[in-house]
């Protein structure tokens, strides 16, 4: 048997055991994990004496769940060597990543931290490339929907029975570290509810996500995730709206290019700046959340080093930085400036963000291309994803780190926009038809 055909799938039996709703119940342990919602169980128990051993044992199962992924992958790169050194080659710019990551041992202010992380950030990509390979875009929503639906849900149970669901000022938390957290997770969830086209549960899936997403949503207050879900939810109504191929499209086009010349000419003759009325109508103050600070911060680190930065993760971990001093001035503990593209620039130099910028653009324009076929519902979500997460990037860390459930799907998306929009009919065992998006 030729090795590159091998595929490492259980007996069809097994499967169908280890399937709820469509769904591989591994693929939605994993995505469970991923959303960094395994420790945040121990809050059901906040305040006993039970808390603190049970959170350190949840946190290791969260491990448990990404060391068995590991193992999978690497049986896939063994069984199907072929696949895996096509992701490699069709994705060089996220590949690189880790690469440098590990590379960065030679010069980072931490190397152990560096490597050991690297090495992590390594196989969380290829687990991304190996679920590309082994599930259609179809199969991985439905285990999101199943993963993040669960979180919500165990999140709203904590909210309402313990006091650690939330914090001191009533924002909602859930499961998870921060409200932010919970918020694009509620995002997330409500995107991919939309994306879902199974006629059997559409409805109940939908208005049970939509609704408990908006709910977390709105519970957490966070304002990045409120104006996140205000910007990308809409593409799902015009790609439904043109896809309809209604006639009144032209109109609508042309109402939406007069409110926006409306609202610019009021924002330029009141001299209204957006972001500030963005801010106060969020109840959010101007610096961001002192992100403003933060960012001034990790300028400032990138010019001692610009051409190759401090090693991944080295600027935190030394005490040869201005870390401790964010810290102490923010009084936060700390591990990231709250930017993607700051946070590279600062651990790689130049040379990082180059290759950062480069892999969004690469994912960007392969959702696009898949985006514009229009043959399936669930083609919009890749583009959303990307939008979702390009803008996340410059008010938090969701890519470039060793473990994580953007970083893991972004590694999804590069992968499996690439194989569908080379398919020229075809898509998932599907008939695709290719549409233009003025189509008849």
């Amino acid at each position: 048997m030729n090795s590159d055909t091998y595929r490492l799938d259980a007996p069809q039996p097994l499967r169908n055991l280890a399937s709820v709703g469509g769904a591989s119940v591994p693929l939605i342990i994993l995505l469970f994990a991923a959303c960094t919602a395994i420790p945040g169980i121990s809050k059901f128990v906040y305040g006993s004496g039970a808390f603190l051993p049970l959170l350190t044992n949840l946190g290791r199962l969260e491990l448990l769940v990404w060391l068995s992924a590991y193992f999978v992958a690497i049986g896939w790169i063994i069984g199907r060597p072929g696949a895996f050194l096509k992701s490699i080659q069709d994705s060089p710019s996220l590949v690189a990543w880790p690469i440098l990551a590990c590379a960065s041992f030679f010069w980072s202010l931490d190397p152990g931290r560096s490597i050991y992380d690297g090495i992590q950030l390594l196989m969380t990509v290829f687990i991304g490339f190996y679920l590309a390979d082994r599930f259609s875009l179809n199969e991985v929503l439905k285990a999101l929907l199943w993963a993040l639906g669960a979180a919500l849900i165990l999140s709203l149970m904590v909210v309402v029975v313990s006091s650690a669901g939330k914090k001191i000022g009533g924002e909602w938390i859930g499961l998870f570290p921060h409200k932010n957290t919970l918020g694009a997770m509620s995002v997330i969830l409500m995107m991919t509810a939309i994306a879902l086209p199974d006629k059997r549960l559409w409805m109940k899936s939908f208005v049970a996500a939509m609704g408990l997403g908006g709910l977390m949503l709105l519970g957490s207050r966070s304002g990045t995730s409120i104006l996140l879900a205000l910007m990308i939810l809409p593409l799902f109504a015009a790609t439904f709206l043109i896809r309809s191929n209604f006639s009144f499209l032209p109109l609508l086009a042309g109402l939406a290019i007069v409110l926006a010349t409306i609202v610019t000419t009021t924002f330029v003759v009141l001299e209204i700046n957006p972001l500030h009325l963005a801010s106060d109508s969020l109840g959010k103050s101007r610096n961001l959340s002192g992100r403003t600070i933060l960012w001034d911060f990790g300028v400032n680190a990138f010019w001692d080093r610009p051409w190759i930065g401090h090693g991944y993760k080295g600027y935190w971990a030394c005490c040869e930085t201005t870390a401790g001093a964010l810290k102490l001035t923010m009084k936060q503990r700390l591990a990231s400036f709250h930017n993607n593209f700051i946070d590279v620039a600062v651990s790689f130099g130049v040379t990082g963000l180059v290759i950062f910028v480069l892999a969004l653009v690469s994912g960007l324009r392969r959702s696009i291309a898949v985006w514009l076929r229009l043959g399936a519902t669930e083609n919009v979500w890749p583009l959303a994803f990307m939008l979702f997460l390009i803008v996340r990037c410059l008010v938090e860390y969701p890519l470039f780190a060793n473990h994580g459930l953007f970083q893991l799907l972004f590694g999804f998306v590069m992968a499996k926009t690439l194989a569908i929009s080379k398919s020229p009919m075809r898509q998932n065992g599907l008939a695709t038809e290719r549409r233009p998006l003025t189509g008849s």
